[in-house]
């Protein structure tokens, strides 16, 4: 189609609705197989990604420029399918919780249609996650704090083609970003193990503090190359930041209700994610 209606519908909505329930799924569930080493294991998981993140847009231009937007899109997809198969392998060995066993076995049977799927909507739907005010701070914190996030990553190559002039080279600041941010996820994953129960908080805002500096400082660079070392230590902390965030999760509210409250914050991260750029370019 040469809609943009359209395509705002399948790539935008439907695509990353896709993208999200491939995503949350993929940290839950190294909770159920990892305890000492869980941030180790976010880390190799969030650092295998880089290493298709940094080839995929070089293969995805001259994909574009060889079958043209529509096919692109299709091989993109077609990319995404392997997720399917990859999905196969999860098989969740946590016990149920006791509330799920009392549910199902009580009071199912007595209770009518629509009770029951009520029932099953506020399981899935439970806000139980909320009333642990630790998690509130932290949740509304994060995503409070990531309303500028994207700022950078989504101008960072045109205020370089507009500042310096460097159109041939501007190649090499998101392959910066990307290979960074993979030794990033994989050291942080490792210091987290190493910091006991909720300290690892510490490692997530030291991480934020030094993100905010870095892009205070972009402006300031009077040359390509600063912006290059710049763009390897915000791959680095943002690596350090994506990494550590299901391990604090799950130190917060227990394995069992660690999907939720992982859901529930990439929820509240994508208003404000969403809307930060905007604000900027306005």
């Amino acid at each position: 189609t040469r809609s943009l209606e359209v395509r705002y519908f399948t790539y935008g909505i439907l695509f990353g609705c896709g993208s999200s329930f491939a995503f949350q799924p993929s940290l839950v569930i190294l909770g159920h197989y990892f305890k000492r080493r869980l941030g180790l294991a976010n880390g190799i998981v969030a650092g295998g990604s880089c290493l298709i993140s940094v080839p995929l847009p070089f293969f995805l231009k001259v994909v574009g420029k060889a079958i043209g937007l529509a096919h692109t899109f299709q091989v993109l997809s077609a990319l995404m399918l392997i997720q399917i198969f990859l999905s196969l392998t999860y098989r969740p060995i946590l016990p149920p919780s006791c509330d799920s066993q009392h549910d199902g076995q009580d009071k199912l049977g007595s209770r009518s249609m629509r009770q029951q799927c009520w029932s099953q909507t506020r399981k899935y739907f439970s806000l139980r996650v909320f009333r642990r005010k630790t998690y509130r701070i932290w949740a509304f914190g994060i995503a409070t704090a990531v309303l500028g996030y994207l700022v950078p990553y989504m101008n960072l190559v045109k205020y370089v083609e507009k500042r310096f002039q460097e159109t041939k080279k501007d190649w090499i600041l998101p392959v910066c970003l990307g290979a960074m941010s993979g030794v990033g996820r994989l050291v942080s994953g490792r210091i987290g193990d190493c910091i006991p129960g909720l300290k690892k908080i510490y490692l997530q805002v030291v991480s934020f503090l030094l993100l905010g500096i870095l892009c205070m400082m972009i402006p300031q660079c009077q040359g390509f190359e600063g912006v290059i070392v710049i763009c390897l230590f915000l791959g680095l902390c943002d690596g350090c930041f994506t990494t550590i965030m299901a391990p604090i999760a799950f130190e917060l509210v227990g394995p069992m209700q660690a999907s939720q409250a992982i859901g529930y914050l990439m929820g509240l991260m994508a208003v404000p994610m969403t809307a930060g750029t905007p604000i900027a370019g306005w």
